[in-house]
């Protein structure tokens, strides 16, 4: 009986070992071939797949939040788009050991230079509001562009 099982092991190594040693079919060179042109019915390339992207939500108020204290220099970035405006990046910088409520008073004086006249920014605390002055001003859009600041945390949140 062990005899029989070892055979059949060995057997199945055997296999498995030559199997694993089969050289490769030999393929033409890519020069004798021409391409064939592309028919209508026919793509030339698959599309690659794009990368999916949060649906952009525009609203007339968002809050900021911030939370922790910087452990090392480092940059916030957020984006700011007027509804059928243009985008424009609010970018503040950070130094080590800054507090959330520095680092607020700091995004409030960026965003009311970037947004202007039509909107109203105020820092409270650790918080930042942004509502819009003017009725007439359009709803924005307001996201997270990059956040490089090790140990604060940001929530944006409806105003």
């Amino acid at each position: 009986m062990r005899i029989t099982a070892l055979v059949i092991v060995m057997l199945c190594l055997a296999g498995v070992s030559a199997f694993a040693q089969e050289e490769p079919a030999p393929t033409e060179p890519a020069a004798q071939t021409a391409p064939k042109p592309a028919t209508p019915a026919e793509p030339a390339e698959p599309a690659a797949p794009q990368q999916a992207q949060a649906q952009r939500v525009f609203r007339s108020a968002w809050d900021v939040i911030i939370e922790g204290k910087s452990e090392i220099n480092g940059v916030l970035a957020l984006n700011f788009e007027p509804q059928g405006g243009e985008a424009k990046l609010v970018r503040v910088n950070v130094v080590a050991k800054t507090k959330a409520k520095q680092i607020a008073k700091d995004l409030a004086n960026e965003l009311a230079f970037t947004m202007g006249a039509n909107y109203k920014v105020k820092a409270n605390d650790n918080k930042v509001t942004i509502s819009l002055k003017n009725k007439k001003a359009p709803v924005y859009y307001l996201g997270i562009e990059q956040q490089a600041l090790d140990g604060v945390s940001i929530r944006l949140t409806k105003g």
